[in-house]
């Protein structure tokens, strides 16, 4: 009777401490603007430096997890992408495809290509300077700005 008061209790307090009972930091990508893209994270192309940790921040300010864990006047958040800086600000970033993976590029070698994030309109793409497209966002390999102010992406396959 004790030997089975015994592993029912245990099985009980085995249960309330699994994965399932700890509570995740939240994704810092996941709070998004009126169309979809992260408010705090910078879009970037496929090849995201991974990070996988968690990050204490405020707005868009984030810095690494101190041993005593997150200031009070900062929350805890997730990234799964992510840079640090040498001043150890950390910068959550967001993966976007790429631009020649779903469209149709020309194919050419350009002198000074520049890689960037592209928002993509019915009227051509341009270069995203930040982090509010209200297009489609893309990543482009090898662009290049046009007189017209849109960007043309080259395939450098």
């Amino acid at each position: 009777m004790i030997k089975s008061l015994i592993l029912t209790s245990l099985a009980f307090l085995t249960l309330g401490t699994g994965p399932t009972s700890t509570i995740q930091a939240p994704d810092r990508c996941g709070e998004v603007n009126a169309v979809g893209y992260p408010l705090y994270c910078e879009l970037t192309g496929p090849d995201a430096p991974w990070w996988d940790d968690e990050v204490c921040c405020s707005g868009a300010k984030c810095v690494e997890v101190g041993t005593a864990g997150c200031p009070d006047d900062l929350q805890k958040y997730s990234c799964r992408h992510a840079e640090i800086d040498t001043r150890g600000q950390v910068t959550c970033l967001f993966e976007v495809p790429s631009y020649c993976d779903d469209h149709s590029c020309p194919a050419g070698f350009q002198p000074q290509p520049q890689s960037m994030v592209i928002c993509c309109y019915a009227e051509g793409c341009f270069d995203s300077t930040d982090i509010y497209c209200y297009g489609d966002a893309y990543w482009c390999d090898s662009g290049v700005s046009n007189l017209d102010g849109t960007v043309t992406c080259f395939d450098q396959e």
